[in-house]
């Protein structure tokens, strides 16, 4: 009897309450598009330990119930074990694949012993490599720690690897480890696309994200507050993701003084509300080093997002989005990662005139559509995971 049941296991919140769940969901779309089910265990919003269906794709959720701490942890340190109970219940003869993307040790290498005990093909997708800078006890921090056996000695040729940038994918390759590059993919023609512009003159930019190691969100504040007044007046700085306060906390607040009617904050939103945000916003903005290993060998969900809204992105060229990212075509290139070069691009964003922008959204759109809707990857990652089927 043919195997026609693909198992992706989780630690994200499927289906759409992270990044990694919005990828996930697009592997189980581009399954089912093959004639495979997938079947998705997560922690995700709780299903009670019981099967669901949400838009044509079965998963169960192993997070419990109750929504305290203690309950919260429990879900983590016992996620290997209620695995275990779940997947008893299917036929192991019935599995054509297992696709993971997070996890501990012990995930590892229950998956491993199962996937060769019973020859199944074992995949990973790796969609990062952290850096020392983005934690505070640096390359001591546990996380840092974790993501590097992970890149460095748990993936191995027992695993075939779906990398998320041409940095991981030459890594692997390196490794003699079989790989595909798949970026950033999601179900764009679905997302709401409005070419707006601003009623008011001002030029509406937005950040989404959260205050961390990865971002740098202060440079682009600080080239606001470096605007003339005239200039500043015809701006309006949008910070998604964090409040006032977080962000005085985490930076000088004092740079805040100056520029205080063109910087507003939203503090933590749904991604339907992000999605919103963008539609209603001219450009989007995002700024990391681009020396750093996680700017390297990630791919930032944001960007992606933001082209699918159709809303151009200021931003410097990390990861791979010089494939992608053309000045003055579909977003503003960013020089490097300093408050003047944000200063830069700012100034050139004020001097182009409605038609332009309009335009660059239009591209922006297309962009999204052309090279991250789930859709244009059915046939060669549909192919990458299914050709090991006995």
């Amino acid at each position: 009897m043919e195997k026609k049941l693909f198992l992706i296991i989780t630690v994200n919140k499927f289906p759409f309450g992270d990044a990694g769940a919005v990828r996930l969901m697009a592997f189980s779309k581009i399954l089912l598009a093959n004639g495979v089910t997938p079947f998705v265990i997560s922690l995700g919003e709780s299903t009670d330990f019981s099967e669901k269906v949400f838009d044509g794709v079965k998963h169960i959720s192993l997070r419990y119930n109750k929504n305290n701490f203690i309950h919260r942890v429990s879900g983590r340190l016992l996620f290997v074990n209620n695995l275990k109970k779940v997947i008893k219940d299917f036929s192991v003869d019935d599995i054509c694949g297992i696709l993971f993307d997070s996890g501990t040790l012990g995930l590892f290498k229950y998956l491993k012993k199962i996937a060769f005990k019973h020859n199944i093909p074992l995949f990973f997708d790796d969609v990062e490599w952290y850096s020392a800078c983005e934690f505070r006890f640096k390359a001591l921090s546990p996380g840092y720690i974790h993501s590097n056996l992970i890149n460095t000695k748990l993936i191995d040729d027992n695993l075939k690897v779906i990398s998320i940038s041409t940095y991981l994918e030459d890594y692997f390759k390196s490794k003699n480890i079989t790989t595909i590059r798949v970026p950033v993919i999601m179900d764009v023609q679905n997302i709401n696309f409005c070419n707006n512009t601003s009623s008011d003159n001002r030029v509406k930019i937005v950040y989404a994200g959260q205050v961390g190691g990865k971002d740098r969100l202060l440079e682009m504040v600080q080239a606001v507050s470096m605007l003339s007044d005239a200039q500043r007046k015809r701006i309006l700085f949008n910070i998604v993701g964090i409040t006032k306060d977080e962000f005085i906390s985490a930076f000088n607040g004092e740079v805040l003084e100056k520029c205080a009617d063109s910087v507003a904050f939203y503090g933590r939103v749904s991604r339907d509300e992000v999605l919103n945000i963008l539609n209603s916003s001219n450009f989007s903005y995002l700024l990391r080093p681009d020396n750093e290993r996680y700017a390297k060998a990630g791919f930032p969900t944001k960007i992606v997002e933001a082209l699918s809204t159709g809303t151009p992105v200021i931003c410097n060229l990390t990861s791979d989005l010089s494939l992608f990212i053309k000045h003055r075509v579909n977003g503003i290139v960013i020089k490097d990662c300093s408050a003047e070069a944000c200063y830069e691009a700012l100034e050139e964003v004020l001097s182009l005139p409605g038609s332009e922008i309009r335009n660059m959204s239009f591209e922006a759109r297309k962009t999204a559509l052309d090279n991250f809707d789930w859709k244009n990857y059915t046939q060669a990652l549909g192919k990458f995971l299914l050709s090991s089927i006995n």
